[in-house]
C-alpha cells in the first residue's frame, strides 16, 4: 500500500452504506447523493466508520469513563489498525447503538473509506 505521493497528497473515497435498498434510497435523498460509488481496482480499503456526516460516532461523541470502558470491551476488538470497523455487520450494529446513545447527532450512517491512488 502506498500512502505517499510526490506532492504529499492523499485522496480518500467514501461511500455511505445502506443495510437494504429502501434505506439506500432514503439516505441518498437525505444527503443529496446522486451517484453510486464504484470501487476501482487498486483502491485500498481502510474500513467502515459510523458518523452523522461530520462527527464520528467512533471517536467524537462524548464518551464518559463508564460508557467508554464497557463499549471499548465490546467494540475495540472489532476495529482494525486504522480504528475503523473491519466488518459491515459490526458497523451497522454500532450505528444502531450510536443512534440510541447520541440522539442529538442521529441519524448516523456507515461510511466505507478507501485510499485512492493518484495518477502521476
Amino acid at each position: 500500500m502506498t500512502w505517499g505521493h510526490p506532492r504529499d497528497a492523499l485522496v480518500i473515497a467514501l461511500g455511505i452504506v445502506a443495510a437494504h435498498p429502501q434505506e439506500g434510497q432514503a439516505i441518498a435523498k437525505a444527503v443529496g447523493a446522486d451517484a453510486e460509488l464504484k470501487v476501482q481496482p487498486g483502491w485500498d480499503f481502510l474500513g467502515f466508520d459510523v458518523a452523522d456526516g461530520t462527527t464520528s460516532g467512533l471517536s467524537n461523541c462524548g464518551y464518559d469513563e463508564h460508557q467508554l470502558a464497557g463499549l471499548r470491551r465490546v467494540w475495540a476488538p472489532r476495529l482494525n489498525h486504522h480504528g475503523l470497523f473491519r466488518e459491515l455487520t459490526d458497523a451497522l450494529a454500532f450505528r444502531w447503538l450510536t443512534n440510541k446513545r447520541v440522539p442529538e447527532h442521529a441519524p448516523f450512517y456507515v461510511y466505507a473509506l478507501w485510499v485512492v491512488p493518484l495518477d502521476d
